[in-house]
């Protein structure tokens, strides 16, 4: 009876293991609906169930060896994804700036929907020879799920408290048309110096995205073409942004952006899936959300729930491969389950510098914040002024 119940709880592993695999990889790829359900409980049935069943009924001393065999099998994949992480993780350390937190939760389910932060990187690129540039990124706010309402209001004070240079938004604004006149109010009251700009996510293309687009597009949000966007940062420096909203608008080619001189280059992409082929261009950053860090992450194991064809490669953080930076922002708000934990929304905020730059005329220097730890008295005080409570 013992190597039956050591053969059912291996495989039960083995099948958890393996069943996240499948979800990330390719379940929760598919458009929400009672197909993608179907798939998810023949899957779950697959994976876990029926081998945890084989294991109680046919236990033997083989069987147990195999069981243990497969276990290791489907711990590889686990290490193989944490060595390659290592090494496409940027060396630095963020900033990280607590603006709201929630006291009333504490340990490996500490809910962290209505706290707020903003995760700072400062980062120096030699080929950068405009002026400092301040660089805000908000993704996936889902105002469908009024939960997000609760800390837009800070959101959106946090934002103009930042003297950002230019606001990005990376998709899955809402499922429903129904939500966007409550969101677009707030973004509308963001302000930056060259303008706010976005691309669409999955969860807009599964509702009308058609919509969705015109009516930001209506409240002054832009939506770079995959073609680029010249913006001009001075009188012999621009940024050129890029939208791409592959896979869920196909085919789309990026050309190489090394002829284009005198440039921040910079591409949008809702996934950060799309990384690996962008590097082929020669961009120097791209902002990607989609994954909310996880919404949920525990202690040593991390994020559990990444819909990504690299699983939880690209969860959160910045990545560097090349000469391109990936930036995956936590996101806004929540799906699926309707809490974070341990995965606080946050406001990315990257800090451009760069060579030598003459100084022009009326250009403005941008404010940078002093270093400060989460939590800490400094960084309270540091945003006492955007009338957050933090009691």
């Amino acid at each position: 009876m013992v190597i039956k119940l050591l053969t059912a709880l291996l495989l039960l592993l083995t099948g958890v293991l393996a069943l996240i695999q499948v979800y990330n990889r390719l379940v929760l790829q598919l458009r929400q609906g009672s197909m993608r359900t179907i798939i998810g409980v023949i899957t779950t049935m697959t994976f876990c169930f029926f081998p945890t069943f084989l294991g109680l009924y046919y236990g033997s001393p083989i069987f147990l060896r195999f069981a243990l065999l497969s276990l290791i099998i489907a711990i590889l994949p686990e290490i193989i994804i944490r060595k390659r992480r290592s090494s496409l993780e940027a060396a630095d350390s963020p900033d990280i700036i607590d603006v709201a937190s929630d006291k009333n939760t504490a340990g490996w389910f500490n809910d962290t929907s209505k706290s707020l932060v903003i995760r700072r990187h400062t980062l120096r690129l030699p080929s950068f020879q405009g002026p400092d540039l301040r660089i805000a990124h908000l993704s996936d706010f889902h105002a469908d799920n009024s939960q997000v309402y609760d800390i837009l209001d800070i959101v959106t004070a946090t934002v103009n408290s930042l003297n950002v240079d230019i606001l990005l938004l990376t998709g899955d604004f809402t499922d429903s048309t129904a939500a966007l006149p409550g969101m677009i109010v707030y973004l509308k009251q963001m302000k930056t110096r060259f303008g706010s700009y976005a691309v669409l996510g999955n969860h807009d293309y599964w509702g009308n995205h058609r919509e969705i687009r015109s009516q930001l597009q209506q409240a002054g949000i832009i939506f770079p073409p995959v073609s680029g966007l010249d913006i001009p940062m001075s009188l012999d420096y621009r940024i050129v942004l890029f939208g791409i909203e592959y896979p869920n608008v196909k085919p789309w080619q990026l050309d190489s952006v090394d002829s284009r001189k005198r440039c921040l280059s910079i591409a949008l992409s809702h996934t950060p899936d799309n990384f690996f082929r962008l590097t082929r261009s020669g961009l120097d950053l791209v902002f990607s959300g989609h994954l909310h860090g996880g919404q949920w992450r525990f202690p040593v194991i991390g994020s559990v729930v990444s819909p990504s064809l690299y699983d939880r490669l690209f969860d959160h953080g910045h990545f560097l491969k090349n000469r391109t930076h990936l930036f995956v922002s936590a996101g806004l708000g929540n799906v699926w389950f309707r809490k974070r934990i341990n995965c606080p929304p946050e406001i990315l905020l990257v800090d451009i510098v760069g060579g030598s730059y003459p100084s022009v005329p009326g250009m403005r220097t941008i404010p940078v914040f002093q270093d400060r730890k989460e939590g800490t008295a400094e960084s309270h005080n540091a945003l006492r002024h955007v009338g957050v409570s933090y009691d």
